[in-house]
């Protein structure tokens, strides 16, 4: 995947930015669109979708190269990805608006729709720093309550987040996307409640990422066992409809969110480490895992992530 990317963009070049660009062009010319997974929008040129996981892949390419003792390989990549945090948010943060531009076509237009998977992966990464990372999600708590005083939704009908909380204009459409919400212009896919929650405990809200989950969980998605990937809410068709017999990755990404946050540990190659404080409700809880063949137990007691039972010998960084 990095060198994927490093081939088209990701490398210190001749001054351009160490950003993914896409082939597309990022305008409605009907010509060569989005590679990205929002196909019924103009992605492209400067893509902050698949941007953000590529700074994201060089990140975890310099801790491979850092497990397997190549010092050198691992400080040059660490640099690289050094350089494309910088370029990223000097490309797409707005701090006006609290929130990352979604592309940047090649006449240099900038479309800002607030797509969730870029900033939620943005804080999950690290891209977005603490000051950045709290304003995105305090620009999401706002204009989701303000969508829902607008469309009249009932607090909590909207299982998981909007794809994208501004509508999109007619002209960055592949398809025909003009109501707000459905489809990908404000319809709701549930893997990204995954990430929300997972965002929400990397900026140390990891009672908020629970409750996210909780309402998630306990509503008509809980029905299904995760058997569809989008959820129509608003006034695009019935109110709570199930959308497609996609499980995606849907269910297992809300857990892995949960889990992250809740407990504020996840696995690395060097051990496990600790991210954030953990959920106040998950006092006492237990976590059994899997470390590198090895069984691994880890809980939640005095507001701390400790290990239990046979979870001895495995850092805790």
């Amino acid at each position: 995947m990095a060198k994927y990317l490093a081939k088209r963009g990701l490398a210190l070049n001749t001054g351009a930015p160490v950003v993914f660009k896409s082939p597309a062009s990022g305008l409605p010319d009907k010509g060569r669109h989005t590679t990205n997974w929002y196909d019924v929008v103009e992605f492209g040129n400067y893509d902050a979708f698949i941007a953000v996981h590529g700074v994201w892949a060089l990140d975890c390419l310099s801790r491979l190269y850092e497990a397997l003792g190549d010092a050198p390989a691992a400080a040059a990549t660490a640099a690289i990805h050094a350089a494309a945090i910088r370029d990223f948010n000097a490309l797409f943060w707005d701090a006006a608006t609290a929130s990352y531009a979604d592309w940047v076509d090649t006449a240099g237009g900038r479309r800002s729709y607030y797509y969730v998977d870029i900033p939620f992966t943005a804080i999950i990464a690290g891209v977005a720093n603490s000051t950045q990372a709290a304003a995105l999600l305090q620009h999401f708590d706002t204009r989701l309550a303000e969508i829902e005083r607008t469309l009249q939704v009932k607090r909590g009908n909207i299982w998981s987040p909007p794809g994208n909380l501004y509508p999109v204009a007619d002209g960055d459409c592949v398809q025909d996307c003009k109501a707000f919400p459905s489809y990908e212009n404000g319809g709701s896919f549930f893997h990204s409640v995954g990430l929300q929650v997972a965002a929400l405990g990397a900026v140390g809200r990891a009672d908020d990422a629970v409750g996210a989950f909780t309402s998630f969980i306990n509503s008509g998605f809980g029905d299904v066992r995760g058997w569809a990937q989008q959820l129509y809410w608003g006034t695009y068709g019935a109110d709570n409809t199930l959308v497609l017999g996609d499980p995606l990755n849907t269910a297992l990404l809300s857990v892995w969110g949960l889990l992250r946050a809740g407990f504020g540990v996840v696995p690395t190659l060097g051990g496990l480490r600790s991210i954030n404080p953990p959920a106040t409700s998950f006092e006492g809880a237990v976590y059994n895992m899997t470390f590198f063949g090895a069984p691994v137990c880890v809980g939640v007691a005095g507001g701390m992530a400790v290990f239990c039972a046979n979870g001895s010998g495995v850092p805790l960084m």
